[in-house]
């Protein structure tokens, strides 16, 4: 109440007042990981400090990241994006424009916002130049084919993936290969079509494991496994999924390790 009736420049000046008062005592804010960063970005937000204000955001973000709290990372995310265009020097990288609306949409992906998701997805895709740089065109088809799928755009994520595999060179074999030939395996999976999908899979796990990519090809080898269950190689199946939790485990990625053994107990009950 008594900040609703103040002056924009008295507010303005308070809110400035809090933020370096807080820079020197991080211990007066919220005791969670992201608490004193986001708090900071808050109030530099409401100061009219922007450059303060966005350095605190992906500072939050980071925090925010560290324990797995992805809804509050992409909260902080958007901001450092409403923040972006007051900043000239951040608005004229392409490169970390494109990276931020990335990062953000995989954060927002994580936090069950598949729409805003896609369209921070587009946003960064309409950024790259095709030309100068396909492989990150493909792997960005590959998540709006993910996303669409997610939103139940069966044959409009089909087409993404079948575009982003087109775009990544075969040769020589890359993690990014190995991603989107994942992508088309997991959507050709979706739609029921197992035999086509075991052939890419395959073709995804030679690549992940030439390229040495153990993310990847814990993610191809996880498709695969449901394809030869359902095509009725349980046990091959089932070893495939075994395999893919352990690469998750190794990798230490903990969304693909949640995955994996979903997937495994999907198979098992089978």
């Amino acid at each position: 109440v008594v900040e609703g009736e103040l002056l924009p420049g008295t507010r303005r000046r308070l809110h400035e007042r809090f933020a370096l008062r807080l820079q020197d005592r991080p211990d007066l804010a919220d005791p969670s990981p992201a608490g004193a960063a986001g708090e900071l970005a808050v109030h530099f937000a409401e100061a009219g400090l922007a450059e303060e204000a966005y350095e605190h955001s992906i500072r939050a973000a980071d925090a925010a990241d560290a324990v797995h709290a992805y809804a509050d990372a992409y909260r902080h995310l958007e901001r450092a994006l409403d923040i972006e265009p007051k900043l000239p020097a951040f608005a004229a990288d392409t490169a970390g424009r494109i990276a931020l609306r990335r990062r953000t949409a995989d954060n927002a992906d994580l936090a069950g916002e598949f729409e805003r998701s896609l369209d921070l997805t587009r946003e960064a895709l309409a950024l790259v130049d095709q030309d100068a740089d396909p492989v990150t065109k493909g792997v960005l088809h590959s998540s709006i084919g993910y996303l669409q799928w997610s939103l139940g755009q069966g044959e409009a994520a089909l087409a993404s993936h079948e575009l982003a595999v087109a775009l990544v060179p075969a040769e020589p074999p890359t993690p990014e290969r190995a991603k989107v030939l994942g992508g088309l395996a997991g959507a050709l999976m979706g739609e029921g079509r197992w035999a086509p999908s075991r052939v890419v899979c395959e073709a995804a796990v030679a690549c992940a494991v030439a390229a040495g990519a153990t993310v990847e090809e814990s993610r191809a080898r996880n498709i695969l496994g449901s394809d030869l269950v359902a095509l009725g190689h349980a046990d091959a199946g089932i070893e495939q999924l075994r395999e893919a939790c352990r690469l998750a485990a190794a990798s230490g990625r903990v969304d693909m390790l949640i995955v994996g053994h979903h997937n495994l107990a999907l198979n098992l009950a089978a």
